[in-house]
């Protein structure tokens, strides 16, 4: 008798903790669902290494999802694997939440990467300083840079290029680039700037070089199941 009573005992602790399990799956299913759907409609990620966040939009989410979907924000266009620490975005977050859209522009820096709130639009870029030393690129490769792009190039022998973070110099060197971030990748001879990628191309500009944003985390990813 007593040992059809453990079996009867240990089968409904089994089947409580099988129905725990099952519940918070559901629950983190359901936030992964969430986040997704709110990455889409309110961030948008550029080909040049930073993005753009609907501050109108976030500040209607729940606290706990507004916070994840900014540290997820952060770790992707920082390059690293890892989001900040809790503490720090939640002082971003109540920063961000307080700031007034008519208010003078916030700007702050954390996870390696520059902040800036003007209006309804929140821009997050890697902060210049962060970018990886300038590479000189020549013959044919395929290469991670800055931990955040991949770069294929084919040119012709004798010929290089270097490439780099567009910085103060680069702005001056090409008008359309005048608002772009600093630390937006640009290639360059010698001291003049070649192109920037994605934005049009001087006419000499080589054509055998592809820069593409290499996430190193997704801002959204797969639901958990």
């Amino acid at each position: 008798m007593r040992a059809r009573a453990q079996l009867a005992t240990d089968s409904a602790s089994h089947t409580c903790r099988d129905a725990a399990h099952h519940a918070a799956a559901q629950a983190r299913r359901a936030r992964d669902i969430t986040l997704a759907h709110a990455a889409m409609q309110l961030v948008t990620l550029h080909p040049l290494g930073f993005a753009q966040l609907s501050l109108e939009g976030w500040r209607q989410l729940p606290a706990p999802l507004a916070s994840q979907l900014l540290a997820d924000f952060l770790t992707t266009i920082s390059g690293r694997t890892h989001r900040p620490r809790a503490h720090e975005t939640a002082r971003l977050v109540a920063a961000l939440q307080a700031h007034h859209a008519t208010a003078t522009p916030l700007r702050r820096t954390l996870q390696h990467c520059e902040i800036s709130a003007q209006g309804n639009t929140l821009t997050i870029a890697r902060e210049a300083a962060r970018v990886a030393a300038p590479l000189t690129l020549q013959g044919r490769g395929c290469i991670l840079w800055d931990r955040r792009f991949r770069v294929r190039y084919d040119l012709p022998a004798g010929q290089s290029l270097t490439l780099r973070a567009l910085g103060h110099a680069g702005r001056k060197q090409l008008p359309a680039a005048a608002t772009l971030p600093l630390a937006t990748p640009s290639l360059w001879h010698l001291d003049a700037i070649a192109f920037v990628p994605h934005i049009g191309m001087h006419a000499s500009a080589p054509r055998a070089v592809e820069v593409g944003f290499a996430k190193a985390k997704p801002l959204a990813g797969a639901p958990f199941w």
